[in-house]
């Protein structure tokens, strides 16, 4: 209720004051994928993805902060996914052939990292990000759960983080 209280008229969402952020937008998708049953979310979100189609560039990324970037195409991307969206046959997340997908592509660098903005050096938040979006894709793909919604995997598993060159176990 409060996310959809915080809709802007065009259908977006912002950080704060009135002008719709495609990042923002992205992630208040995200966290209303598991409510879209509900008539008023379901139409907070058709809003949303409206705003957002309307958004996307001809090469296929999103621009917030004046910047085309990285993060921005990633958190749409996982909020496709997370709806259940495919981002690379969704005609409306396709300009000029180019998809989502080939959109966040075009931040990677020849070692494999992102960058922030297609000039920029490569990026730690833009490399996970990035991660983390073709991760959701990999996910939705393989019929898994929402990136976030990690309850499809068995307890006992452990998962690897690692956080500068450490390796840090946890179950």
């Amino acid at each position: 209720a409060y996310l959809l209280d915080r809709q802007l008229p065009d259908g977006g969402f912002a950080l704060s004051g009135q002008t719709a952020d495609p990042d923002i937008t992205a992630m208040a998708l995200q966290a209303l994928a598991p409510y879209q049953e509900d008539a008023a979310t379901a139409e907070a979100i058709r809003r949303g993805l409206e705003w957002l189609s309307g958004q996307q560039t001809e090469n296929g990324d999103f621009v917030s902060w004046g910047d085309p970037n990285a993060e921005s195409t990633a958190q749409v991307l996982i909020a496709l996914c997370s709806l259940g969206l495919d981002p690379e046959t969704d005609a409306r997340f396709i300009r000029n052939g180019r998809t989502l997908r080939d959109g966040l592509l075009s931040y990677r660098t020849a070692e494999g990292l992102f960058r922030h903005t297609a000039e920029g050096i490569e990026d730690l938040m833009a490399t996970e990000q990035a991660i983390l979006a073709l991760q959701a894709l990999d996910r939705l793909r393989a019929g898994q759960g929402r990136l976030y919604d990690l309850r499809d995997i068995p307890p006992g598993i452990v998962i690897i983080v690692i956080r500068k060159r450490k390796r840090v176990c946890t179950k």
